[in-house]
């Protein structure tokens, strides 16, 4: 995985188990979202979450937990984007994770 890109490339054909969370701080309101897409730029997965009421909501985590039949070579790619107007700021570390393992 690059964490520069947002890429992971399959080194052999299986099927993995992926566990994507990013966590905004204090989040304003608009849509945030979450995406895995593959090298052709299919969507594979995604979550989506709209804030309306700004006051009320803190932090805000998106999470995606997926099994995916991939072949050798493959890519697939991460990003997260918001429209609320303003810069937003993602926690790291605990907060926001990346994990991806071979089942078989």
């Amino acid at each position: 995985y690059n964490a520069g890109s947002g890429t992971a490339t399959i080194t052999e054909a299986g099927v993995y188990h992926i566990d994507i969370s990013i966590t905004y701080s204090q989040a304003s309101n608009g849509i945030y979202s979450l995406t895995l897409v593959n090298g052709a730029g299919t969507i594979l997965r995604y979550a989506t979450q709209r804030v309306s009421s700004a006051g009320l909501v803190d932090n805000l985590q998106l999470t995606i937990s997926a099994d995916l039949n991939c072949a050798a070579g493959q890519t697939l790619r991460l990003f997260t984007e918001q429209n609320s107007g303003s810069s937003q700021f993602v926690f790291g570390a605990f907060y926001s994770w990346f994990n991806m393992h071979k089942l078989f």
